[in-house]
């Protein structure tokens, strides 16, 4: 049996189109979650690592495989036992914005979690309410603020405040510092880190900013068309990636007084279409490695190292 907090096996979700067809934008994840981890998911627009956070919780219905949350599974919970486990495990939006309603104040906004998934008095929600709101370093005159009236940074803070008023175990982060001034990022990150040590928290963070990744994450996972691809300790994995998509990734992040991006970056071409996935390895019509057994076997992500993984016949 598994150690781990959070734990996939096989998952899968496909969008269905009106002819029949399916887009596998999650096919087939085994991932693993150490309590007290902050674990990043990377990869190209268009991979899948949205459609995992939000499959993980429940957002979107798994097609097929099992999401296990402190040993038991939890794909198929319904009414009040599914409300309990989600309290624990809690998505973060990427648009903070549109993921208030923008008719009500941010202090009914916080409580109204609080409403639907605690048996709180209005006096212990309230106390609450302002003791997150500060661990977020808002202060309480915001809370009769609208969500237009603050701003984007501001309404980060407030979606964390949101989700750790219910005192989560896992938090799923999407693209939490996108759309940000370089300024406005590094407090975030900062305000992240402080509270994953306050809440003892586990955190999921999806990005696409490697440079991100590298600052906060102690894990990461590759994802290449709805498949993890590459898994290792931060540290590893950008010293010594074995995946030659992770190698590509990493070749194209900029660096101080480095060459060109565009001189030192060879990954080309676009994804493939995810409704006509190639045989074999998804990676190998962009992959300068491959070899006719990538057309004809699909590598299993296998360990490499004692902190890394990789699904590549070459690695």
């Amino acid at each position: 049996m598994s150690d781990a907090l959070l734990e996939t096996r096989g998952l899968a979700h496909h969008f269905r189109l009106k002819d029949g067809r399916a887009v596998r934008a999650v096919d087939g994840v085994d991932l693993a979650v150490q309590a007290g981890e902050i674990l990043g998911i990377v990869g190209e627009s268009g991979c899948g690592k949205s459609t995992l956070g939000k499959t993980l919780i429940g957002v979107l219905r798994a097609d097929d495989g099992t999401v296990i949350y402190d040993g038991a599974p939890i794909q198929n919970l319904k009414g009040p036992a599914l409300r309990a486990v989600r309290s624990r495990l809690q998505y973060v939006y990427q648009d903070a914005g549109a993921a208030l309603d923008p008719r009500w104040t941010i202090g009914r906004s916080l409580d109204e979690a609080l409403v639907i998934h605690t048996k709180l008095s209005r006096a212990e929600r309230s106390a609450r309410v302002r003791e997150t709101l500060a661990a977020v370093g808002l202060h309480e005159d915001q809370l009769s603020l609208y969500p237009h009236e603050i701003s984007g940074g501001q309404q980060r803070r407030v979606g964390l405040a949101r989700v750790l008023a219910l005192h989560p175990r896992v938090l799923i982060l999407d693209e939490p510092t996108s759309g940000l001034d370089v300024s406005v990022q590094a407090t975030i990150l900062k305000l992240l880190v402080a509270l994953w040590r306050q809440y003892g928290l586990t955190l999921l963070f999806i990005s696409h900013d490697l440079a991100v990744v590298r600052s906060i994450c102690t894990r990461v996972a590759v994802m290449y068309l709805g498949r993890i691809v590459e898994t290792g300790s931060t540290a590893d994995l950008f010293v010594n990636p074995r995946h030659p998509y992770t190698k590509s990734l990493l070749a194209a992040v900029p660096q101080p007084g480095g060459p060109r991006v565009i001189d030192q970056a060879w990954l080309e071409g676009e994804p493939p279409d995810p409704l006509d996935i190639p045989s074999g390895c998804r990676f190998r019509n962009r992959c300068p490695m491959a070899q006719r057994r990538c057309a004809a076997e699909d590598p299993a992500l296998r360990a490499l190292a004692p902190t890394q993984a990789a699904a590549c016949h070459f690695a």
